[in-house]
């Protein structure tokens, strides 16, 4: 899963990126489509949405041929404060918590800043 909002991927056709279906944990390849981008919610727009976007749970498969995967990040600024009630009621903005703390919190969960 992504940390921010969300990540707009291009992937050529080699593909190699797939997403796991929450209830069955069954992992399906994204398909290319030349037409297309992929578009995957993070855990920041999860909890600003009090989990109506769910993050997407993805991996990308080891290929022993080069790919092309160009990704962009959509993620808010460090000192942002993260609220349940952003799109909802401007007045509550203040309260929640900083995305950096929040970012911290999250890279924590990945194997790699374990160390």
């Amino acid at each position: 899963m992504d940390s921010g909002i969300f990540t707009v991927l291009y992937q050529d056709k080699k593909g190699g990126l797939q997403v796991q279906n929450r209830k069955t944990k069954k992992w399906h390849d994204v398909p290319f489509n030349k037409n297309a981008l992929v578009v995957n919610t993070g855990r920041a727009l999860e909890y600003l949405t009090k989990g109506k976007f769910k993050a997407t749970n993805h991996r990308v498969l080891w290929n022993r041929y080069k790919r092309m995967s160009i990704p962009f990040f959509f993620e808010p600024s460090y000192d942002f404060k993260m609220s349940h009630s952003f799109f909802k009621d401007k007045k509550l903005r203040n309260n929640g918590q900083i995305y950096e703390n929040f970012l911290n919190k999250s890279l924590k969960k990945f194997i790699e800043y374990q160390r």
